[in-house]
């Protein structure tokens, strides 16, 4: 009874609910209900590294698209290059042969230069915010590429078919439609063959034509079958890799079909990868070195008997290693654990890259320490600047250290052994002293460009050049030997730089002015006015922070500005010269009358050239500053790069 009260008294009170559910607009809005809770319970779309097996070799992918910001960046930098290719089109399909061959590459042509120039990417199917990922599957390298249209990118194969003048294999694997391009059907012993008769040709004695047609593979008598590209799409993704005939059991794998049980995006390696190395997520490369062990059998030291199996199928090698080439070849891997190179940071008008070799702390702590101070390094961007700067001597201490090690304790590995010969080896040490040398007398080099100088037809650089050393007076006495006049000057620290004959004649005659300048930690030529005012500025400076082992620096638009002159007048010059050329040719034939349509044609082919030279100078200028540096970042080596983009849009040379 007292359930059935309890059935009674829950009915009551849904009843009016279940009256209310038969009224149409409940029922409508129950399903909106419904339609809204499965959208947000839903997943979000699959990441392409998704795909990626936890044990890659190696991992390429962006985890986020590129921001609107970024975006810009690469529309500033790619529009003159579209409308180069505009300018340039025409000629090109000018050229083709007026043949079959030559008109399904004019329309191959014209589609990729409509499309690219109108959608970009979008064209072929790949949206802006796309997102990638490239990775290894069964020692096959694998890319997808999320899609927007599919069927753009359709289209794109079979205009490259109709090109060919082929169709490739196409198949179904589930819900992938997928593509066997041959990457080469040539046998390669012939083609060496063919090569040695092509470099043994004379032209002047048989055509072209009369060699043989190249030979290619008969088929079932291929001792080793060609690869084949594997393109496949769905209705999201594109996927493209290789496979040998023979590995047609890996399609699944290779295509994602057969997905992995465990993933570079569940163990989120990459957003690690990132955050250790302060990438930002919109494009990574990560190499592990203890993964690339595996190539040759080994697996890591923690690793279980199930990975330590793995890593020998994974093995490209025929024989085992020993015990004690496993040990040391995993020694040397952790020194130098992986390489990265990544995004760190990117918008509208500047670009920030970078390259890590990761190095074991007390390495990396040696490094450090063969950094030096270099005047130059934190100075304003000119036109054109390199430096290079290190501690000669703490190099040679890490090397001789290095081996001393080696020489304690060698190498038990018979594939090391060279190794240990240069490190017990007389002349390795001998080697060293000059390091230690020099180590002591520079440290630094700096070199600036300010501007160029026709002279004869030839620029003639002015800048300066500055050497950072601990005893810059000993560099000076160095220099006096070579010109002698200026150990009859007085120079001292913190004096304005002084000017100076150079001995050689042949640069007396540019009648430009040098001045040598000095400080307590640096010595400095300068060649100009401008220069030398420079100069005087970086020497008064204080000693600089750890300068990078190399950098360079230059500036697009002043580099523009001063080169573009220079080369607009050895343009002037090869017209003049080409046109005297033709000119003593039609007097040599006796050809007196000239072609009217073929002078309209070359009027039109030059002025097309000088608009080109216009559009390339003008993406020049696009960049404010171009530079670079090695240096020693928190985790090992790096190498830096960033472009900096001009704030204002260059207007266009009046030429």
């Amino acid at each position: 009874m007292r359930n059935s009260s309890t059935n009674s008294s829950i009915t009551s009170h849904f009843l009016p609910c279940t009256r209310w559910l038969k009224k149409p607009i409940a029922q409508w809005s129950l399903l909106a209900s419904c339609v809204l809770l499965s959208a947000c319970s839903s997943q979000a779309p699959e990441h392409p590294l998704q795909y990626a097996p936890a044990n890659s070799l190696f991992v390429a992918a962006n985890l986020e698209p590129l921001p609107e910001q970024a975006r810009q960046f690469q529309a500033t930098v790619s529009a003159p290059l579209k409308a180069l290719w505009a300018q340039w089109l025409p000629y090109l399909e000018k050229d083709l042969p007026q043949d079959e061959g030559g008109q399904r590459a004019q329309h191959l042509l014209n589609y990729l230069g409509r499309t690219l120039s109108e959608q970009g990417l979008a064209g072929f199917g790949i949206a802006p915010n796309a997102l990638y990922a490239l990775y290894e599957v069964e020692l096959h390298p694998v890319l997808r590429l999320a899609v927007s249209e599919p069927a753009k990118l359709r289209q794109l194969i079979t205009e490259i078919e109709t090109f060919r003048g082929r169709s490739y294999d196409t198949a179904q694997l589930e819900h992938l439609t997928y593509w066997r391009i041959p990457l080469s059907d040539i046998h390669p012993q012939q083609l060496v063959n063919q090569v040695e008769r092509l470099s043994q040709h004379n032209l002047y004695d048989a055509p072209w034509a009369d060699l043989e047609p190249l030979p290619r593979w008969s088929g079932t008598d291929s001792p080793v079958m060609a690869p084949h590209l594997l393109v496949a799409l769905s209705d999201k993704d594109l996927v493209v890799t290789f496979e040998r005939p023979t590995e047609a059991s890996l399609r699944p794998k290779l295509l994602g079909i057969e997905k992995p049980a465990s993933t570079i995006w569940d163990a989120k390696t990459l957003q690690k990868v990132n955050e250790r190395h302060g990438l930002s997520p919109y494009g990574t490369f990560w190499l592990e070195t203890a993964r690339v062990l595996q190539l040759a059998g080994i697996a890591p030291e923690t690793a279980s008997a199930k990975e330590q199996e793995q890593a020998k199928q994974r093995s490209i090698i025929h024989t085992s290693l020993s015990g004690a080439c496993v040990r040391e070849l995993t020694q040397l891997a952790a020194q130098v654990p992986e390489l990265v190179v990544g995004v760190t940071e990117m918008n509208a008008t500047l670009f920030k890259a970078k390259m890590s070799l990761a190095l074991e702390p007390a390495v990396r702590e040696d490094w450090r320490q063969m950094q030096a101070p270099l005047q130059g390094w934190q100075a304003q961007p000119g036109l054109m600047e390199l430096g290079l700067s290190m501690r000669i001597d703490k190099l040679a201490a890490w090397l001789q250290k290095t081996m001393n090690a080696v020489h304690a304790k060698p190498f038990e590995c018979e594939q090391l052994q060279p190794l240990n010969a240069i490190a017990q080896s007389p002349k390795t040490i001998q080697s060293l002293a000059p390091l230690y040398a020099v180590g002591s007398t520079a440290t630094g080099f700096y070199a600036r460009l300010t501007d160029l100088e026709m002279h004869d037809d030839a620029p003639i650089p002015k800048g300066m050049v500055l050497a950072q050393s601990a005893n810059p007076r000993g560099l000076l006495a160095y220099l006096s030997m070579m010109t002698p006049k200026l150990a009859q000057m007085s120079i001292q620290p913190g004096m304005a730089p002084q000017p100076f004959t150079v001995a050689s004649e042949e640069w007396q005659a540019f009648n430009i002015p040098t001045f040598i300048g000095l400080s307590e930690t640096a010595l400095g030529v300068a060649a100009g006015d401008a220069a030398a005012t420079q100069m005087h500025s970086l020497l008064a400076q204080a000693e600089s922070e750890p300068a990078p082992f190399s950098f360079s620096r230059y500036s697009g638009a002043f580099f523009a500005d001063i080169m573009e002159p220079i080369m607009w007048d050895a343009y002037a010059k090869y017209e003049a010269q080409a046109q005297q050329t033709k000119a003593a040719l039609a007097d040599f034939e006796g050809n007196t009358v000239p072609d009217a349509a073929a002078q309209q044609q070359e009027q039109e082919l030059n002025e097309q050239a000088r608009q080109a030279m216009r559009t390339a100078w003008n993406w020049v200028r696009l960049f404010n500053t171009v530079g670079d540096a090695a240096t020693v970042g928190a985790q090992g080596l790096e190498y830096q790069f960033y472009i900096q983009l001009a704030t204002t849009q260059p207007s266009p040379a009046a030429r």
